[in-house]
């Protein structure tokens, strides 16, 4: 049977509801997906690294869910056989990006409005470091975002009206757009598609023009009035925020030209 070369997920729950027999099955199926060329893009969720557990207060207490299982990234995104795709902030106004969140403030007195989301990232507690991200940190389990593209005030069209919309949902399948139209070309000229793109972008990481890295902007808020309860920061190379940083689209499609055989 023919199987789509790209699929995009905008679908997430906190990893610690997932049970191992859905993680198990779930990471056999994006292995096939894998082994036959598909590429999976999932969306890093929009609740920061401390998920929508923390939107949920439990005897008044705000934080509790961090305090008693953690810090949780967002799954599917946290499996190791998708790419994970988080959100930036500042390109919908022609400036500098910064991380997508909710506390988010810089460019308020400009005319910036107010992000809904924050991107989701951080380090899974089911799935351990894949071996492309040896030597990207020292944590035990997987990271995520892998990279990260627009996610505020995102124009979108419904019943024919347009409206801007903020989330990781719109920027996962911006990515899955991107690696669509790679695809399309590699097929002009024969050659098979990207399938699974996570060790190819970690590969590409050394190259300074694939990725613009994004190093200012953390994930510690959940989304527009849910409270803080702890995250990460952007920092210089590949973070638990923002991850690689954001794709140069030309310089992705060279590159992922030059690496297919």
């Amino acid at each position: 049977d023919s199987a789509p070369h790209v699929i995009s997920m905008s679908y997430g729950m906190p990893e610690i509801g997932v049970t191992k027999g859905t993680s198990a099955l779930f990471e056999a199926m994006m292995m096939k997906l894998a082994a036959r060329g598909v590429t999976v893009v999932v969306a890093s969720g929009d609740d920061g690294a401390a998920s929508s557990l923390v939107k949920r207060p439990w005897s008044g207490e705000e934080c509790w869910a961090v305090e008693q299982f953690g810090l949780q990234p967002m799954w599917p995104a946290s499996s190791a056989w998708v790419t994970a795709v988080g959100g930036t902030m500042g390109a919908e106004m022609g400036k500098p990006e910064v991380a997508c969140a909710s506390n988010e403030t810089r460019y308020w007195e400009e005319g910036g409005a107010i992000s809904l989301i924050t991107t989701g990232g951080g380090y899974s507690n089911q799935h351990a470091r894949p071996d492309w991200q040896t030597g990207v940190h020292d944590k035990s389990g997987r990271g995520l975002p892998d990279i990260s593209v627009a996610g505020h005030a995102f124009a979108i069209v419904i019943g024919g009206g347009w409206l801007t919309v903020d989330g990781t949902s719109a920027s996962a399948p911006v990515v899955a757009g991107m690696v669509s139209l790679i695809n399309a070309l590699l097929i002009s000229q024969g050659k098979p598609t990207v399938g699974f793109l996570n060790p190819l972008l970690y590969r590409a990481a050394s190259s300074a023009n694939v990725f613009r890295d994004i190093t200012e902007g953390d994930n510690r808020c959940a989304s527009f009035g849910a409270p803080c309860c702890g995250g990460y920061d952007a920092a210089p190379g590949w973070d638990p925020v923002t991850g690689l940083g954001v794709p140069d689209f030309k310089a992705l499609e060279a590159m992922l030209t030059a690496a297919s055989p």
